[in-house]
């Protein structure tokens, strides 16, 4: 989530102008793709034991650690948790929860690289050029770590994944039974697939006097008093708003936020059904959350 994107009514994602799909040679060995987002990746279950989330996921989400004071430690199904409210992902692993794959990565990491990438598709770039300035880095950043992430999962070749914009500007892949969700602020990027409905969203804990501001739009009285003061979790419960909002394809104006009710946050809670999970990534907070398969099917 950007700072700029947090106003009085929460202005709505801008629409990209679909393009036709076409197919690009996969890169050689070695070649430009080593060097970015495919050297980022690494699947969690390749190191055991280095990502702190266990299990299946639950109508309730994955369990998560309540505050315990400042220097408190305690050991939850193999994580050690030091106080804070969410327990953290490591960037660039991928990893897997209640059936979706996630990632998060540094912006840094990737910028440089992904604008130039060739494993963007001609339709893909068509698109790109078509961007403000400003825009670009981040939608190309996005789309590299998504068919890097999609690439580790299917076996597909990166090249070979396309991901356009729908005509709501929500993101279509390529691949036939796999849905899509990117999310990107200044700092980080991240991607989730699933084969239902599936939203992620990042945001930076700087952004929770943002998020105070804006909270009569989004959250109601009682979601207020759950997320509080904490930057943390402040970040959470607009991250969680927002990751819902996108896996049932609606935007962020209107009533869609409100329409979403966040029941708790440590473990995260949501109603209609809805499986989520909230993590921290560096400065921000990440929440994944997968819908019912109903969802999103506008």
């Amino acid at each position: 989530m950007h700072r700029r994107r947090l106003g009085a009514d929460a202005a709505a994602r801008r629409g990209d102008v679909p393009a036709g799909r076409q197919r690009q040679p996969h890169p050689a060995p070695g070649g430009p793709r080593g060097a970015g987002a495919a050297a980022v990746l690494r699947d969690r279950r390749a190191h055991p034991g280095a990502d702190p989330i266990h299990g299946r996921g639950t109508a309730a989400g994955a369990a998560g650690p309540r505050r315990h004071g400042s220097g408190a430690r305690r050991v939850r199904g193999g994580a050690a948790y030091t106080g804070a409210v969410f327990p953290s992902l490591a960037p660039g692993r991928v990893h897997r929860w209640g059936g979706a794959a996630l990632v998060v990565a540094r912006r840094a990491d990737l910028d440089r690289f992904a604008a130039r990438s060739p494993l963007l598709t001609p339709a893909e770039r068509h698109v790109l050029d078509g961007l403000p300035a400003r825009r670009r880095a981040e939608w190309a950043t996005a789309r590299v770590l998504a068919k890097e992430l999609v690439a580790r999962v299917t076996g597909e070749r990166a090249g070979d994944v396309q991901i356009l914009p729908r005509a709501d500007g929500s993101p279509r892949l390529s691949v036939p039974g796999l849905r899509i969700s990117l999310s990107h602020t200044a700092a980080h990027v991240a991607a989730a697939t699933a084969p239902g409905p599936v939203g992620v969203d990042v945001c930076e804990t700087s952004c929770a006097p943002a998020v105070l501001r804006a909270a009569d739009h989004v959250l109601h009285p009682e979601e207020r008093r759950i997320a509080g003061t904490d930057p943390e979790r402040l970040a959470a419960a607009w991250a969680l708003k927002e990751a819902a909002v996108k896996a049932d394809r609606r935007g962020l104006s209107g009533e869609a936020p409100r329409r979403v009710r966040i029941l708790g946050l440590a473990p995260p809670l949501l109603d209609g059904g809805r499986r989520a999970l909230v993590r921290t990534a560096g400065t921000a907070a990440v929440a994944l959350v997968l819908a019912p398969p109903t969802a999103g099917t506008r």
